[in-house]
C-alpha cells in the first residue's frame, strides 16, 4: 500500500464560494455544504502529539471517517504529510474501540463545510473546501502545488495569505492570545 501525501493550504476568507464562481475556473460541487464534527484522540502522555501526528475521527450525519495525519514535513508556503483515510461503518463502536485500547478524546472542532473540485486547464485537479468555522470561514486548498498556485492567483492571493497551520493550531493560537487555556472549537 501506498501512502498519500496530502498537500494543502488555507486562505482565510469570508466570501470564498462567490469567489470561487467568479474566478472563471472549472468548477463542480463535489460535496453541498454540511455539518463536521472532528475528534482528534491521543494516549494520556499524548505520546500521538508528541510525535508531530495525529489519529482524527471525523462525522458527517451518520458517515464516520478515521484519519492517521503523519508528521507536517517542512516546506516553504504549503502544508505537506502523509494522510491515510478510510470510512468506518459504525463510528461510535470505533470511539469505543479505542477509547478500549487507552485513547482518549482530546480535542473537538465543528465546522460547516462544502467542498468543490477545480479542474484546471492542465487537466490537474485541486478540491477547494469552503469552511465556516466558530473562528472564521477559511478556503482549504488541497492538490498539486502548481495546482493550487494558479487556483491562488485567480483567486487574486498569494503565498503571503497562506497558512499552513491546522485548525487545532489556530484554536491554540487565538485561545493563548484570549490568555485562555486551550478550549475546544466549536458553536
Amino acid at each position: 500500500m501506498e501512502s498519500e501525501l496530502e498537500i494543502e493550504v488555507k486562505i482565510r476568507m469570508e466570501d470564498a464560494g462567490q469567489r470561487l464562481q467568479a474566478a472563471g475556473l472549472p468548477l463542480e460541487e463535489v460535496l453541498a455544504r454540511h455539518f463536521e464534527e472532528n475528534w482528534l484522540l491521543d494516549t494520556p502522555d499524548e505520546r500521538l502529539s508528541g510525535q508531530g501526528v495525529a489519529l482524527r475521527l471525523r462525522t458527517v450525519g451518520n458517515r464516520t471517517w478515521v484519519t492517521y495525519k503523519g508528521r507536517v514535513q517542512t516546506e516553504a508556503n504549503f502544508k505537506v504529510r502523509e494522510e491515510l483515510e478510510t470510512t468506518v461503518a459504525d463510528g461510535d463502536i470505533l470511539f469505543l474501540i479505542l477509547e478500549r485500547l487507552g485513547f482518549q478524546r482530546k480535542f473537538l472542532y465543528q465546522k460547516w463545510r462544502t467542498v468543490y473540485r477545480l479542474s484546471l486547464f492542465d487537466g490537474t485537479t485541486v478540491l477547494a473546501m469552503v469552511d465556516e468555522t466558530p473562528m472564521g470561514a477559511f478556503l482549504e486548498l488541497e492538490g498539486a502545488r502548481a495546482g493550487i498556485m494558479e487556483v491562488a492567483k485567480a483567486l487574486g492571493v498569494g503565498t503571503e495569505d497562506f497558512i499552513t497551520k491546522g485548525y487545532p493550531s489556530l484554536q491554540a493560537e487565538a485561545c493563548q492570545q484570549r490568555g485562555q487555556p486551550l478550549a475546544n472549537m466549536v458553536f
